[in-house]
């Protein structure tokens, strides 16, 4: 009797966790307003959770921002059905908190003799996204504002030296 409850046990445990898996693998094309996105946003915390490397952890977060605007992307190309507002303002929201969270475990992780090389994967990280939000601005419904996102992309740009000097002194930032 003890075999078989250890058996059903084990048995009940790996299909679980086979059900559990699948649906994490499920789950990684979903956007804001599936049925599968919470679980893959459970699956990056759960990631970001087990990483305890402060530059790996900044960098993993820089990842997930950079998936939050991805996501935005594939929003703006659904033909069957537009999203309300909120689902865009809420992942560039996401995607806001990811990025400051991840630029400034990156920049606070950086020793010394490794500073400039955080800075410059900074730098070239916030300059593709900046890319990609310009070209993704105009295609965000009339009621979504970019402007915090655009302008956190440009205080990083600026902070790490991606901005011409007459940019940065514009802005009041020299």
């Amino acid at each position: 009797l003890r075999g078989r409850v250890v058996l059903v046990g084990a048995a009940a445990a790996a299909a679980l966790l086979a059900v559990a898996s699948g649906g994490v693998v499920a789950s990684g094309a979903a956007v804001p307003g599936d049925t599968l996105y919470p679980v893959k946003r459970v699956a990056e915390s759960a990631g970001l959770a087990l990483t305890f490397d402060d530059a790996n952890r900044a960098r993993r977060q820089l990842e997930i921002a950079a998936t939050r605007l991805s996501e935005v992307e594939q929003l703006t190309r659904n033909t069957q059905a537009e999203p309300a507002p909120e689902v865009f303002t809420s992942a560039m929201d996401d995607f806001d908190a990811a990025t400051d969270e991840g630029a400034r475990l990156l920049l606070e992780s950086a020793e010394s003799d490794q500073a400039n090389t955080a800075t410059d994967d900074l730098r070239t990280w916030a300059t593709e996204q900046s890319e990609r939000l310009t070209e993704l601005e105009p295609q965000l419904p009339a009621d979504v504002d970019a402007n915090t996102s655009r302008e956190l992309l440009e205080r990083l740009l600026g902070q790490t030296g991606g901005l011409e000097a007459g940019q940065a002194c514009d802005e009041g930032e020299c």
